[in-house]
């Protein structure tokens, strides 16, 4: 059992020191939450913005610097990610049925969700 337990304590050592590592943000935008850092790159809701544009987002919920850890009430005053936009595309289509049962009622739809892919280069301020 105590060997379980070293190992079990040497893997959550390992798993802090990496968070602490590395800064991490917590950002919202089109009713979503992302946990990002620095050099990651994700899809959002869509942004109206250039391709190759760089862009502010201020809504941050969470800095997470080393030891030092900032949560907003809601938002991060003062804080804001720098961000370049890589691209606009669309989501897989997601079908939409509908069935009524012995009525001969059957309808159909489908629906893409457009999406911009970020890459998170810092924090701006």
């Amino acid at each position: 059992m105590q060997a379980v337990d070293r190992v079990i304590r040497s893997r959550l050592h390992s798993d802090v020191e990496l968070i602490r590592q590395v800064a991490e943000y917590i950002i919202s935008g089109g009713g979503k939450q992302y946990r990002v850092s620095a050099g990651e790159k994700l899809k959002v809701e869509q942004i109206p913005a250039d391709i190759g544009a760089e862009i502010e987002l201020d809504q941050v919920l969470l800095v997470a610097d080393g030891e030092a850890v900032k949560l907003g009430t809601p938002l991060v005053s003062g804080a804001s990610v720098k961000a370049k936009v890589l691209g606009h595309g669309r989501g897989d289509k997601v079908q939409i049925f509908k069935l009524r049962r012995r009525k001969h009622y059957r309808k159909s739809q489908g629906h893409r969700q457009n999406y911009t892919e970020i890459e998170i280069l810092g924090i701006a301020g």
